[in-house]
């Protein structure tokens, strides 16, 4: 019997050991991915100088080389986007030579000042946003001594920039990507180039209805109709493999920019980037040493809390039904944007029906599961990790100044919030289902509001998209690492302060 119990004791120290050679081996290489990937994401703008600045109220970053003598380049981003959104397009350019110029539209990004009105009317938030496109190009025209602009707008920008031009004889060529206007260009509108991705066929479908209403039959995509020279160029591609964001990133696109925007016929290969796969490589090798670097951590055994399933049914109903009709009527005004307000609101009260009805049954000596360095290590981990990467390659991911009041007051509802998932997955049984439900319990409760008050909160959508990609990326870090340590409460408040800066920095800043 003791060889027995020296033999399985042998064997369980063997794999033990084995488990740590292999996680400490692909730690390893993920370094090594990572040290790579940083240094080919750094080398892509080399010999290029970008600089920040403000035109009045406007968030400006300018991209050049020293000397620049090409074009002036407006790059726009689309709805719920930001100037980095557009970065990868901005190294092609200014390779070439051109100045690029990006900005945040107000509320995106780092712009302080909310965008107003009726989104669906003309005279809404799409005026202001021409209106702030026109004091861009009037103001960098003027700096550079350029006569002309080129203009370039992804999605929600590629109607912009189509108006914009409307009312203008200085604009050479307007390329409008991901475009989805309904605005029909005059007859003697400038250079159109319109570029959209191959899952976007609804976008294409629009594209080919519009050149036919601007005079071209049965057109074509990827055949050039009139001149450039004669400034009456129009046609339209498609980016094969590429969705709506991937499009920005693809070196397809970049090359069909850069053959558009340029006069000579050399080939542009070496002015392409690869930005996209780098940034992806870096926040995958930063996301996978985390993963591995959790093997290391001491295991903890489970709360096992027990539940009382007809009580979490009862909640879960009141989150749907109730509280999104309870909000039209009753909701308090902590922030005055309507939609980072009813966020405010829907997990406030989310937290006071859970504690109401207290559907979880804890036990009294909880504490054990708070540990502030693990909540320090992760919080900084997911800020100055995988958050830099967002911030500087993807979307604005760090607060700015005028958010910051948003960010501390979110704060108060998403840490009880993400504190109530993590408790979930303490339960004796189901606990994985059980806090996935919580999450879809929350979803339809925002969809449900949307649908009860579109014109105010039509922002939610977006706003539950960053929900499920938050849990789905840092929520699922998270629960790898819990399930090791058991510190329930230190992950839900490091998830708690991420995702009320998701929120905060993410969604659009609003008025109706």
């Amino acid at each position: 019997m003791i060889n027995i119990i020296k033999l399985v004791t042998d064997q369980s120290d063997k794999q033990i050991v084995l488990k740590t050679v292999v996680s400490f081996f692909v730690i390893t290489c993920l370094i090594v991915l990572l040290g790579f990937c940083i240094k080919n994401l750094l080398s892509e703008e080399n010999l290029l100088f970008t600089t920040s600045e403000y035109l009045e109220e406007t968030p400006v970053t300018i991209t050049s080389k020293t000397d620049p003598s090409g074009k002036l380049v407006i790059l726009t981003h689309g709805f719920a986007g930001s100037t980095e959104f557009m970065r990868a397009l901005a190294v092609a350019l200014s390779r070439d030579g051109h100045i690029v110029i990006r900005f945040d539209f107000l509320g995106h990004g780092k712009h302080k000042i909310p965008f107003s009105g009726d989104v669906k009317s003309k005279n809404g938030p799409t005026r202001q946003f021409v209106r702030q496109l026109n004091q861009v190009i009037n103001g960098y025209k003027e700096r550079y001594n350029r006569s002309k602009a080129v203009l370039i707008g992804h999605s929600m920008a590629s109607d912009i920039i189509i108006r914009a031009t409307q009312g203008r004889d200085d604009i050479e060529s307007v390329i409008a990507i991901s475009s989805y206007t309904d605005e029909i260009p005059k007859n003697d509108f400038p250079n159109l180039l319109v570029i959209n991705g191959e899952w976007e066929k609804g976008l294409t479908k629009k594209t080919l209805e519009l050149f036919n209403k601007i005079g071209i039959d049965n057109p074509k995509i990827d055949k050039l109709y009139g001149d450039i020279l004669g400034n009456n160029a129009r046609k339209t591609i498609v980016i094969p493999g590429a969705d709506h964001v991937g499009i920005l990133y693809a070196k397809k696109t970049q090359l069909e920019i850069l053959n558009w925007t340029s006069s000579s016929k050399e080939k542009f290969e070496r002015k392409t980037n690869r930005i996209g796969v780098w940034a992806l490589g870096v926040f995958g090798s930063l996301f996978l040493i985390g993963l591995f670097l959790s093997t290391f951590l001491e295991k903890n055994s489970k709360e096992n809390f027990t539940i009382s399933i007809a009580r979490y049914m009862v909640f879960s109903f009141a989150t749907i039904i109730f509280l999104p009709l309870f909000l039209t009527k009753f909701s308090g005004e902590f922030l005055r944007f309507p939609v980072h307000n009813h966020i405010f609101n829907t997990f406030l009260f989310i937290t006071i029906l859970w504690v109401l009805i207290s559907p979880v049954f804890m036990k009294e000596k909880w504490l054990h599961a708070l540990s502030l360095k693990l909540f320090g290590c992760l919080t900084v981990y997911y800020l100055f990790g995988l958050g830099l990467i967002l911030n500087y390659y993807v979307s604005t991911y760090y607060v700015s100044v005028g958010r910051i009041e948003i960010f501390l007051i979110l704060l108060i509802v998403t840490i009880p919030v993400c504190l109530i998932i993590q408790v979930l997955y303490e339960t004796l049984i189901r606990g994985v289902l059980l806090a996935n439900l919580f999450k879809v319990t929350i979803v339809c409760s925002l969809i449900f509001s949307i649908y009860l008050n579109p014109s105010d909160l039509f922002l939610l959508a977006y706003a539950v998209l960053l929900f499920v990609a938050f849990f789905l990326v840092f929520g699922f870090l998270s629960n790898i690492i819990n399930n090791k340590v058991r510190s329930f409460i230190s992950i839900g408040m490091a998830n708690g302060v991420m995702l009320s800066l998701t929120f905060s920095s993410a969604i659009p800043i609003y008025l109706p």
